[in-house]
């Protein structure tokens, strides 16, 4: 199965400063990953970087500013999707019991908490990181611009 590795930065970025495939070996390449790929045309990376920003839009959609080359998290973003996170865990975690929590029921939370095999964000000084990581901060009016789109299968 295949997965993303969406750039993200504070400030622009030229193409000749974008993340390469070179960057994600060591470590994440045979961990989470069987082989990273930075051969998308611009027609695929803008798909991606549209289907990235709808996926964020969706967490918290009144928090959340779309530009074609960037994303700016709102005020209060980072509490709103705190609290739907929270709300998602409590719902799952009421709608078991020890006799359901089974491999699969444990695979699920794991998933909510820290998804290890979906969208990855590589933020130049801190590495690559899940999505999941990279929302816990609190990065409310702050406007990230779109570098690489970097493919990755599992």
């Amino acid at each position: 199965m295949h997965s993303k590795i969406i750039q993200l930065s504070m400030q622009p970025l030229a193409k000749d400063e974008w993340v390469e495939e070179s960057n994600f070996y060591e470590g994440f390449v045979g961990h989470i990953a069987d082989y990273v790929n930075e051969d998308l045309t611009d027609d695929q990376r803008n798909d991606v970087i549209e289907w990235f920003k709808m996926s964020i839009q969706n967490k918290c959609p009144d928090h959340v500013t779309l530009h074609k080359d960037s994303i700016t998290f709102e005020e209060g973003f980072f509490e709103q999707y705190r609290k739907k996170f929270v709300a998602t865990l409590k719902d799952f975690v009421e709608e078991i019991d020890e006799n359901d929590f089974d491999d699969f029921q444990r695979h699920k939370l794991l998933t909510m908490i820290d998804d290890q095999f979906g969208w990855y964000v590589y933020l130049e000084g801190w590495g690559y990181e899940t999505l999941d990581s990279f929302l816990s901060r609190n990065f409310d009016k702050r406007t990230f611009f779109f570098g690489a789109v970097i493919d990755y299968h599992f």
